[in-house]
């Protein structure tokens, strides 16, 4: 691959991970919500920037840029996504980097958003600026509950897990 080449697949490679941070719903929220404080939004772009170095210096599986994406969003965004888009994003930026690698630019363009689309679980949820990112998560988490796995009951009140973590429930009104 020649010079020209290679930045040329570095630049979509990166400008692909900013994309996907800035569509996904985890870190979003986060950052609406005042998590990784007042320089949130330099914290995003830098987790893009670290990200694709971290990828340019090693030879990485899923599982590994699962943990490196999630160790940074609970250090730095105070916040544990548990909604399986860690993983999901994961996937996606190895596939974005292979490509990459192997000169197929235009399959990372194809496949970002077109729209401002949010990454949740499997699943993406499209989002018109009028409607409330926290509305839809709320509609999304009641559609995905019906599972086989046991529910474990939450207390009625907000009750303290572990330092520094609460438990809040959703109120019943809607």
């Amino acid at each position: 691959m020649s010079f020209h080449a290679k930045m040329a697949s570095e630049n979509v490679f990166h400008a692909a991970v900013r994309t996907v941070f800035t569509n996904w719903t985890a870190l979003q929220l986060a950052i609406q919500h005042g998590m990784g404080g007042p320089y949130a939004r330099e914290k995003e772009r830098w987790l893009a920037d670290v990200a694709v170095q971290y990828f340019h210096d090693n030879d990485l599986q899923p599982d590994e840029v699962e943990e490196f994406i999630g160790e940074i969003l609970n250090n730095e965004f105070d916040t544990i996504a548990d909604d399986g888009s860690v993983e999901e994003i994961s996937r996606k930026l190895c596939q974005f980097h292979r490509w990459c690698q192997e000169g197929h630019e235009s399959l990372v363009l194809e496949n970002l958003p077109k729209s401002r689309t949010l990454w949740v679980s499997d699943s993406k949820i499209g989002v018109n600026n009028s409607q409330c990112v926290t509305e839809q998560m709320q509609n999304l988490s009641l559609e995905h509950t019906t599972s086989d796995a046991p529910v474990q009951s939450i207390p009625n009140s907000e009750a303290p897990l572990e330092e520094g973590w609460t438990v809040v429930r959703r109120s019943k009104n809607r």
